[in-house]
């Protein structure tokens, strides 16, 4: 039989990574949010440069914060899918009509 400080250190283990995983999920809504306001910059400063508002250099500027943006998404997907591939309930099922596990939509 266990020692009771053994289970203790299990559960908070266990508090440790759900700890992790809030926070994590915290910082993936954190970053879609950052790169819905990037794309959404990009959209403007664009039209703006089409209108003549605005020079050539302010559009690459923006374009290489939405471009970063896209970047740190992509880290925090590349993050996420071992999560998914470790714990196979978390994937649900397959989508056939659309081909995508339903968490990555």
């Amino acid at each position: 039989m266990p020692a009771a400080g053994s289970w203790h250190c299990c559960w908070r283990r266990c508090d440790l990574v759900a700890g992790l995983l809030r926070v994590l999920e915290q910082e993936e809504v954190l970053q879609q949010q950052a790169l819905d306001a990037a794309r959404e910059s990009l959209r403007l400063i664009e039209n703006q440069y089409r209108a003549g508002t605005v020079d050539f250099n302010s559009v690459v500027n923006v374009q290489a914060t939405a471009l970063n943006n896209e970047r740190s998404n992509l880290t925090l997907l590349g993050r996420r899918l071992p999560r998914l591939w470790q714990n196979p309930s978390s994937r649900g099922s397959l989508d056939y009509g659309t081909g995508r596990w339903p968490l990555l939509n």
